[in-house]
């Protein structure tokens, strides 16, 4: 009889000497095969399932303010991911493994948030942060309101990818700054320029105001030519404090930014109604006298902000009314020195002025969100700014040489006397609509 040998493990004809105790042992070799075969698909396929990435998204709140922070740091224990948070506060950390992570929440000056969260394997999870910071009280002076103001400030200077400065509305609003040239003069490396008591150009590191950039949440503004300046130049006394939620001053510009700013780049922004998580109503009324001037200062603003139809309609509106006389008295003098080299007083003038200022405005910016990768706005501003003014000029001066009678007697033989008088009115608007 014939038989035909098979290799152990193969699948063939069996001899059949073998019997049922080679067919066992041709199956028992079969399955191993077959199991080293799905072993390593079946891990994959696990490994697979526990890569599948989630989100983590939310938002930063002030416990003290019950605004949203902007610029806070947002890490991920163990994970080498951050995030910083938007004008509204909003972050989010795309791409984590399905698991449970602690996340923590750093801004200047206010405690550390840690909150824990659970990734789905799918989707996003959700998570808000609610900053606090201690408050410290001296006997007579308080420091709350202008530092809430600056932390956010530094903070989001901390965490910018370029050089710039930040001024928030709380800052703005816990000093006297009439309009917004006064309030950026508190950033480093600002100059202000000073017309009739009130500030007006900024410079930036000491760089003439015309090759500034002023924009209006991002839109350039246009600049009329006023006070002896051309060019750029914009009248930031047209603008009052009250009506903005930041001003950034950005010294070193972004690829995303226009290049025209060889200065700086000025950024006001106006309030938005997402800026709070719930309405909000602001504002201010000041009532004073200059006593040299014998009239009444007014200054006041306003600013609303609600959200509509379950967050997805924002309407803020902001008006305000400014109206503050001055008076001024500028001495002149002009000295000169005879062929004994005698000094003496060669001219005199007097320049008496007197004025008022007016300021008046609304600003408003209508959002609609319908979810959160869509937004569709109109924001504009309307400001008209008045200066009256009434300049005189009382001159006194010599027209020869004068005669020395003594060391201490002087005789003019001509002189001349001149009064001059100017009436100037500047009206500005400013408007803009994005």
């Amino acid at each position: 009889m014939n038989t035909t040998k098979t290799p152990q493990g193969a699948i063939g004809e069996l001899a059949p000497s073998n019997g049922p105790i080679a067919i066992f042992s041709t199956m028992e070799s079969l399955t191993k095969r077959i199991g080293r075969l799905v072993l390593p698909f079946s891990l994959l396929i696990a490994f697979s399932v526990n890569l599948q990435a989630g989100d983590i998204n939310g938002r930063v709140r002030d416990d003290t303010t019950g605004g949203y922070m902007p610029g806070v740091e947002i890490r991920v224990e163990g994970q080498d991911q951050k995030a910083v948070t938007d004008q509204e506060g909003r972050f989010r950390i795309s791409n984590l493994p399905a698991g449970k992570y602690t996340v923590r929440a750093h801004s200047i000056a206010y405690d550390v948030g840690i909150r824990t969260v659970t990734v789905p394997a799918s989707g996003d999870a959700s998570m808000d942060f609610t900053l606090s910071s201690s408050v410290y009280e001296l006997e007579a002076f308080k420091v709350e309101g202008y530092r809430e103001g600056r932390q956010l400030a530094l903070q989001q200077k901390r965490a910018a990818n370029n050089i710039r400065d930040v001024i928030s509305a709380d800052s703005v609003g816990s000093l006297p700054d009439r309009n917004v040239a006064e309030a950026l003069a508190r950033i480093p490396g600002v100059n202000l320029d000073v017309d009739a008591g009130e500030g007006r150009f900024v410079s930036i590191r000491g760089i003439e105001p015309s090759y500034n950039n002023v924009t209006l949440n991002g839109s350039t503004l246009a600049a009329p030519s006023v006070g002896g300046r051309s060019g750029r130049s914009m009248p930031l006394d047209v603008v009052g404090s009250g009506q903005i939620s930041q001003i950034e001053v950005i010294k070193s510009v972004t690829p995303d930014m226009d290049g025209n700013a060889l200065g700086g780049t000025i950024n006001i922004k106006s309030a938005s109604a997402y800026d709070r998580p719930e309405r909000f109503i602001m504002g201010k009324f000041e009532l004073g006298e200059n006593s040299v001037a014998n009239s009444t200062i007014v200054d006041t603003d306003i600013t609303w902000g609600d959200t509509f139809n379950e967050g997805k309609v924002g309407i803020a509106l902001s008006a305000n009314y400014s109206n503050r006389p001055y008076v001024s008295h500028e001495l002149q003098g002009g000295w000169n020195q005879t062929d004994d080299d005698v000094w003496y007083l060669e001219d005199f003038e007097v320049n008496p002025t007197s004025g008022e200022r007016t300021r008046k405005g609304v600003n408003y910016n209508i959002e609609f969100r319908p979810d959160g990768d869509t937004e569709v706005y109109i924001r504009g501003i309307y400001n008209i700014f008045t200066q009256e003014a009434q300049e005189q000029e009382f001159i006194i001066g010599a027209r020869r040489d004068p005669i020395i009678v003594s060391p201490t007697l002087i005789e003019f033989t001509r002189m001349r006397f001149e009064q001059r008088d100017f009436r100037r009115e500047i009206d500005q608007t400013l408007f803009n609509l994005t």
